[in-house]
């Protein structure tokens, strides 16, 4: 996903997958620092990564336990955490422009590796008394098997010399039960691709920049973004390299409707808005000499607290439900 700046005036930024509105030229290595680090294309060439992806549902909260005349308040943690690999091979269709069509196939899938978190005495003790913890498993899996069953095996889009990539099919990425908008499954969409999205900036390693985003989501309100980047010396690799690190921060309160329920309980309004956050991160090892991603880490987390009424407790019910997503591509050779 990526955070387009909006001009002066302007009410609303855009989510998507590409920067197309950026200049496209090719730059040779040389002229990096002063111009910016650009890729280049050749027609036919052919690069495989290893990709690794591993979600984690969270969900913790209080529900109300009545002893006796009284009703208490329990803390509750439940969570999921399960993992899946593959090898992905982009080959260069063609050029045009600086343009080019990608052809991006997927083999080599491991099986989900659902896995065993540790946890606390209070927290296992708390499980056992339910199965809300196996249905968050169970559905975890199933987000998981559906994209594994359904989702194409090649994929073809259009990458430009900034790392922007339009025409990408939606069936290529995950989806979650998540509140709109999925920022989760938009942000992973791009995320699983070996590609960076490359900020027009000359190339000066230990250049930090942060720079602030407008929002509007319909069902948002004090709507707030920040995007940070910073250029880093590459690993000392036999290929010339640099990295580039990238924070993205979203923040806002959630209408009521729009407000997930508790696990295993029925549909209740939120007593007051909820609160939201988006934390996205991504630090990609880049080639000098085009600009491919030769490694990355990227991850995000969505995480939603609200509080919702509960008979019998003076006070409503806290609760909070966490998705956090992390990708780590490594180019084999």
């Amino acid at each position: 996903m990526v955070l387009s700046p909006v001009p002066a005036g302007s009410a609303r930024f855009e989510s998507r997958t590409s920067n197309v509105d950026l200049p496209v030229h090719v730059v040779s290595p040389q002229e990096n620092a002063a111009t910016g680090l650009q890729r280049t294309f050749t027609a036919g060439a052919r690069h495989a990564y290893r990709v690794r992806l591993t979600v984690r549902s969270e969900v913790e909260g209080q529900r109300p336990v009545k002893i006796g005349a009284r009703t208490y308040v329990e803390p509750f943690a439940r969570s999921a955490e399960a993992q899946l690999e593959w090898t992905a091979v982009r080959t260069v269709v063609s050029v045009n422009g600086g343009a080019a069509a990608i052809e991006e196939t997927l083999s080599g899938f491991s099986g989900i590796q659902m896995t065993a978190l540790p946890k606390t005495a209070p927290e296992a003790a708390s499980e056992a008394r339910d199965d809300d913890s196996r249905k968050l498993r169970e559905a975890l899996e199933s987000s998981l098997r559906a994209w594994l069953d359904a989702a194409p095996r090649t994929l073809t889009y259009q990458e430009d010399a900034r790392g922007g990539i339009i025409g990408l099919a939606p069936a290529a990425g995950l989806s979650f039960d998540e509140t709109a908008p999925p920022l989760a499954a938009l942000w992973l969409l791009r995320a699983l691709r070996p590609a960076a999205t490359i900020p027009p900036r000359a190339l000066r390693t230990g250049d930090r920049w942060q720079e602030p985003r407008r929002i509007d989501f319909s069902n948002w309100t004090n709507e707030a973004a920040l995007e940070t980047g910073e250029w880093l010396d590459g690993p000392r690799t036999a290929e010339p390299s640099v990295r580039l690190h990238i924070t993205q921060q979203l923040t806002g309160n959630v209408l009521p409707e729009a407000t997930p329920n508790a696990p295993g309980k029925a549909p209740a309004r939120a007593a007051e808005l909820a609160e939201a956050r988006f934390h996205a991160e991504s630090l990609a090892t880049l080639s000098l000499a085009d600009a491919r991603v030769m490694a990355a880490t990227r991850s995000a987390t969505r995480e939603t607290s609200w509080l919702v009424s509960a008979p019998g407790l003076e006070e409503n019910a806290r609760f909070r439900g966490r998705l956090t997503l992390q990708v780590h591509i490594e180019e084999v050779r």
